[in-house]
């Protein structure tokens, strides 16, 4: 994964967003909560979608999976929590995707907004 093109705001389908900055930091928000594989809480309150703000990475056994690292606030109870963000496409454009499901190709995906 190239995460060099990584820099900038992506979006999904139903006004899904996340927004990652050159320093290792973003944002998300409107993704839907049932998309997404919780390491350690669930979303407070049964959201249906969540929002967030960490820390990214290139994950290091899985090349072509980034790390979400969510600090404690928005939708999340605790800063223990860790959402994985898998390449659809390298591209271009290149499309990434939550999943939690094995059997199904691709999750919630989100594309790079000119």
């Amino acid at each position: 994964m190239d995460t060099a093109g990584l820099p900038g705001v992506w979006t999904g389908s139903g006004g899904g967003r996340v927004e990652f900055r050159a320093d290792g930091r973003f944002s998300m928000k409107g993704i839907p909560a049932e998309s997404v594989d919780f390491t350690w809480s669930e979303p407070r309150h049964g959201a249906t979608t969540v929002s967030g703000a960490g820390t990214w990475r290139q994950d290091d056994v899985a090349e072509d999976s980034l790390l979400l690292m969510i600090d404690v606030g928005g939708s999340f109870p605790t800063a223990e929590e860790v959402a994985t963000l898998m390449v659809a496409e390298d591209g271009p454009p290149q499309v990434l995707f939550f999943s939690t499901n094995v059997d199904k190709p691709y999750g919630y995906e989100i594309k790079k907004t000119p």
